[in-house]
């Protein structure tokens, strides 16, 4: 368990969504008007924004710069921050990125039309392009996005396959994200496991790589193990997210969630930090078998996990 702690403090991608959550933060101060961050689906982008605005926001998907105008107004007479989901359309048109433009600059010239475009709970915009890539944007919003990207830098989350796994997997066994299924209902540690062992299989042909993919799948397989989905549907669903093809080897398959490794790991590492360290007690070293055993290595594992465990004894 230690080990995947480590994984949520050196990871780009855990690191890129505390960053995120810092900005989101300093938006809701009202330190800056916006946020801008863009990456793949399915990581949090949504949930950060949802925890740090206690859930006061307005979500839209806006078309064009009349919906976008009717959003602002919604979020202004409702009191809430304005989210921007999906809002590659607004840097491929001008006349929505002068909006944004104008709804993010001075606040005493918050003004389009006559109208107020003032959002109080502050504006977050997220997209899947990649933000420091203009060659996507339309040409006569570049000026615009230059301006806006001046006053706030986007963050860009890595799309890399194989650092989404480990922060999937990582805030799996260290943040919870594997307690509920999408129905609310507890998902046991022979599930998770599973959900563990497939994801890690299946790696590099799954549509899309996230912490929201693992859930799904954890939640699958939990409402099929509950009888509430048959063999058949449970496998289309799993089935169905395979859709890229690929010949490349899966990661080695992650240590297995032991129940002594119940509750979250943050909390019980926190509590026994505040105790007093007691004296080394001499104990005799255990047997590199037991160890295995006990904390649950697959047999996959195994061979790697005897090399770093008489590495570790050695030391």
């Amino acid at each position: 368990m230690l080990e995947w702690l480590e994984v949520r403090d050196s990871n780009p991608i855990a690191e890129a969504m505390h960053m995120v959550e810092k900005l989101c933060q300093s938006v809701v101060l009202g330190q800056r008007a916006a946020a801008y961050f863009s990456g793949p689906p399915g990581i949090g982008k949504s949930y950060n924004i949802s925890r740090v605005t206690k859930k006061r926001f307005l979500a839209c998907n806006p078309t064009n710069y009349l919906s976008l105008l009717k959003s602002i107004e919604q979020a202004q007479d409702e009191g809430k921050a304005l989210f921007l989901d999906e809002a590659d359309v607004i840097f491929r048109s001008e006349r929505m990125a002068n909006v944004l433009k104008t709804a993010t600059g001075a606040r005493d010239l918050r003004y389009w039309d006559g109208e107020c475009v003032d959002v109080p709970g502050g504006i977050f915009v997220a997209t899947n392009q990649n933000l420091l890539d203009r060659s996507w944007m339309e040409r006569s919003a570049a000026g615009h996005c230059s301006a806006l990207f001046s006053r706030a830098n986007p963050i860009t989350i890595p799309d890399d396959i194989l650092q989404l796994w480990e922060y999937s997997i990582a805030l799996a066994q260290t943040g919870g994200l594997l307690r509920d299924d999408y129905c609310g209902m507890p998902i046991n540690l022979d599930t998770v496991n599973r959900a563990f062992d497939w994801f890690t299989v299946n790696v590099y042909r799954l549509d899309t790589v996230s912490p929201r993919t693992l859930h799904q799948i954890a939640s699958d397989m939990n409402q099929h193990r509950l009888g509430r989905m048959d063999a058949d549907l449970e496998n289309f669903y799993l089935r169905s997210r395979l859709t890229r093809q690929s010949n490349q080897s899966p990661p080695p398959t992650p240590f297995k969630i032991t129940p002594s490794a119940v509750s979250p790991a943050s909390t019980r590492f926190r509590k026994a930090a505040r105790r007093p360290v007691p004296a080394p007690v001499e104990t005799p070293k255990p047997s590199r078998e037991g160890v295995a055993a006990e904390i649950g290595v697959p047999a996959s594992n195994v061979v790697q996990f005897m090399k770093r465990w008489e590495e570790t004894m050695a030391d």
